[in-house]
């Protein structure tokens, strides 16, 4: 369903709901806020976001996430410990720079929300192939393995940003940096288990290589 279809209403109650939650500066919503942060990064996902790793892309506690989740879950309802969108309607609104020639106050630049995540998902990546030199490559083992509360939240970081990390490198423009992780035997072997997963990535970089 597009949102070309949907009552305006619809984006009225969504532009009213965020205009609530959001802080405002000088009555501009400030989009550098961890509120808005976490729309930008539900939006950006490929999948729902485990909360812990909600808290590690967000670089803050348990429970600041949790007070954040809470707020936007008219948007973002949690349902088994993930973030999931309430409808397609909030992404294409929030995605959709203008409606009626007016600009969206709320606005989420895809690729800049991209840039902005790779810088995460990249050290993330970067500390867990570190951690790999001289060991057979292991999801398991990129922590201390004590069962730290920290431990779980850079375990569901470095999940998902092997899953996912090459989309987004290569959304952002990193191309370069995708290729560099592609030909990275120990990352090849983390990812093993889902080939299918792997070489849709390749084919993605591919053409996005080939696009004008």
């Amino acid at each position: 369903d597009d949102i070309n279809d949907c009552p305006s209403s619809v984006e009225s109650f969504y532009e009213k709901q965020l205009a609530r939650i959001v802080p405002h500066t000088g009555g501009v919503p400030d989009l550098d806020s961890l509120e808005f942060g976490l729309v930008k990064l539900v939006v950006v996902s490929q999948e729902p976001l485990h909360m812990k790793a909600v808290q590690g892309f967000l670089g803050c506690s348990y429970h600041k996430a949790s007070v954040l989740q809470e707020l936007l879950s008219v948007f973002f309802p949690l349902r088994g410990d993930c973030l999931h969108v309430y409808h397609k309607t909030v992404t294409d609104w929030l995605t959709r720079e203008k409606t009626d020639g007016i600009r969206n106050m709320f606005y989420v630049d895809i690729k800049q929300a991209n840039k902005t995540l790779c810088v995460m998902l990249s050290h993330s990546i970067r500390s867990w192939l570190e951690f790999q030199k001289g060991s057979e490559p292991s999801v398991d083992s990129e922590c201390g393995g004590n069962g730290d509360v920290d431990d779980e939240v850079e375990m569901k970081k470095l999940l998902y940003s092997l899953r996912y990390g090459i989309f987004h490198l290569v959304s952002s423009g990193r191309i370069r940096d995708a290729y560099v992780l592609l030909v990275d035997a120990r990352y090849l072997l983390a990812r093993k288990e889902n080939i299918i997963s792997l070489l849709g990535d390749v084919m993605f970089m591919l053409q996005s290589i080939r696009s004008p």
